[in-house]
């Protein structure tokens, strides 16, 4: 068999019109990149919105959890169990109570004034935190450290209106829709009694129902509404905002 010569070849791709060495133009390097640069302004917005999403869906997710607990410490312990909530930074308390009677104690503020996070894990470590009390949960929704902001805050986006059971109550701008069972006027308690329901925290103990409503803080939009709706007998459930059907799901 012949061999072919390495100048033969050469000679054939150029008489073809091809090139040795063959590669990209400026032109098609330019072409490239404009894509992955239009791939990349239409994909960052999608990335931005699934982060704030799971953001909002796992601080939900978390209160939703936690006030399942709660009823289900109360029942467990036969003992009234509080929860008391902060807007800044935004966070609750969990509260047993070693009496039928409802604490005195602000609870959720001294967290808050305290440095947040770390001010509700102090105010755990004490222990007891007034004299019939103690609390057995704090949480900072949306921050997994002192060192860190929240993505989370208390209240809404835009003007969604009230969830399902809370028709024809508007909204707080702080998003504690819980006026009706907290008496001390600051409206940023749930008291769940010996039975797992929800009630006043008053000595008449009246059944009462709310909503807490949250969001996201970054790359605000209505899509990022959430909302935790709770009944007489201390059932919860969740709730995300679609503007798509104008209507919480």
């Amino acid at each position: 068999m012949e061999l072919v010569s390495v100048k033969r070849i050469a000679a054939g791709q150029v008489a073809s019109g091809r090139r040795a060495d063959a590669g990209f133009t400026l032109v098609e390097l330019m072409v490239v990149i404009f894509l992955i640069g239009l791939l990349v302004l239409v994909a960052v917005p999608f990335l931005q919105q699934g982060t704030r999403d799971s953001q909002a869906n796992a601080a939900a997710r978390e209160l939703w959890t936690d006030l399942v607990y709660t009823k289900t410490e109360a029942v467990r312990t036969g003992l009234p169990h509080l929860v008391e909530f902060c807007d800044s930074p935004p966070g609750y308390v969990v509260v047993r109570c070693s009496t039928g009677t409802p604490p005195t104690g602000d609870f959720a503020s001294s967290a808050c004034a305290d440095g947040g996070l770390g001010g509700m894990c102090t105010l755990l470590s004490s222990g007891v935190a007034s004299g019939n009390a103690a609390v057995v949960r704090q949480v900072t929704l949306g921050r997994r450290s002192s060192a860190t902001a929240s993505a989370i805050r208390l209240g809404l986006v835009g003007s969604p209106g009230p969830t399902p059971g809370r028709t024809g109550v508007t909204p707080p701008s702080n998003g504690l829709d819980l006026a009706n069972c907290d008496s001390t006027g600051s409206a940023r308690r749930m008291y769940f009694n010996e039975r797992g329901q929800v009630v006043t925290d008053t000595s008449a103990h009246t059944p009462c129902r709310g909503a807490i409503y949250l969001t996201g803080r970054t790359n605000e939009d209505i899509e990022g509404n959430r909302a935790i709706e709770f009944n007489t007998v201390g059932m919860a459930r969740a709730y995300r905002y679609s503007s798509s059907a104008s209507a919480w799901k």
